[in-house]
């Protein structure tokens, strides 16, 4: 999304530290979509009776979507600031934060809540008594697609953390040249710039 409509040819190494901050918010945000899709179980009509799914997730919808704006548009804008730096590694952390932050925004009001739905209808585990008729196909691939995922989520999270650990003597490796924007390694014209500030200001 950001080398397309950005038009970024390449991303520098600081950029990718943008990450582990979507992640926290990407927790927050499942967190505040759970508990309210939990909470909504409890909802009932004008009878007294319980409410179907479909108000259930437009109801969830509707309750998290002002809290998760607001906390979510805050986060981006104070990352989207930095686009305004010169510094291409800055504003490349700044503008993949904020941009990767919307997203997780309208993901977590459109893909999460109909995970949750697939989870209270026993989509997510084995369950023997679940009438497979009842689901298309598409529906059931993708119940199966999640239940692989769920029933194998300590692999995977197991090989994410070790492609993380593989990767890292690469990440700390980077020389100059390879990384113009970013790198660990003395840059030359960072130099250069270091050395014109600390400069004395001249005389008269």
């Amino acid at each position: 999304v950001v080398i397309v409509l950005a038009r970024q040819s390449s991303l520098s190494a600081f950029a990718a530290a943008s990450l582990w901050v979507v992640v926290g918010v990407s927790a927050d945000n499942i967190f505040v979509v759970h508990e309210t899709w939990r909470q909504s179980a409890l909802l009932v009509d004008e009878h007294g009776h319980a409410v179907d799914g479909a108000t259930r997730v437009h109801w969830t919808v509707l309750q998290s979507a002002v809290p998760l704006f607001f906390a979510d548009v805050t986060t981006a804008f104070s990352l989207l600031i930095n686009c305004v730096s010169s510094i291409t590694s800055v504003f490349q952390f700044g503008l993949c934060g904020g941009v990767l932050i919307m997203v997780n925004f309208a993901l977590a009001l459109t893909y999460l809540p109909a995970l949750l739905v697939l989870e209270e209808r026993l989509g997510l585990t084995d369950n023997p008594n679940r009438d497979a008729g009842n689901s298309h196909t598409r529906s059931a691939a993708l119940q199966a697609f999640h239940s692989g995922l769920w029933r194998n989520r300590t692999r995977v999270l197991a090989v994410f953390g070790v492609g993380v650990v593989l990767l890292s003597p690469f990440a700390l490796s980077l020389a100059p040249g390879f990384d113009a924007s970013f790198t660990f390694a003395a840059d030359p014209a960072n130099e250069a710039v270091i050395a014109r500030a600390r400069a004395p200001p001249p005389l008269g």
